[in-house]
């Protein structure tokens, strides 16, 4: 989740630590409002963002098929952003009923649930490089 701004390792101590941060907190709050954005469209049906959605989808296909590093696989996130700012729009329309969106929750859920199995998977790389903060 913190590859966009993954340069981390150039940084040390405390600003090591808070450069992770940061980049956690905005690439969650990117999928998150991203993902929510695309369920919103999907669930509307309007056409003119299908043709977004289609990018977002094909255009790190190609990549995935022939890279194997996922540092190369990052295509998508200025159409997450555009589809995080549609959502916010529509949020920011429906201000009051906002918790009750289920697009919102959808997206939470299934960002916080991604990066929990991550980190069970990396338990071991996680824990011997946050060992340099202690």
């Amino acid at each position: 989740v913190i590859r966009p701004m993954g340069f981390w390792f150039y940084q040390q101590g405390l600003g090591q630590l808070l450069f992770i941060l940061s980049s956690v907190l905005s690439s969650v709050f990117l999928f998150i409002f991203g993902l929510g954005g695309i369920f919103k469209a999907i669930a509307i049906r309007d056409k003119r963002l299908y043709y977004l959605l289609a990018m977002a989808i094909l255009t790190p296909l190609i990549i995935f098929i022939t890279v194997v590093e996922t540092r190369y696989r990052f295509q998508i996130y200025p159409l997450l952003a555009i589809f995080a700012g549609y959502f916010i729009v529509a949020l920011s329309i429906n201000e009051p009923k906002w918790r009750q969106e289920k697009m919102l929750w959808l997206a939470i859920v299934l960002v916080f649930l991604n990066g929990i199995i991550d980190l069970l998977l990396n338990l071991d790389k996680i824990k011997e490089r946050f060992g340099l903060f202690f």
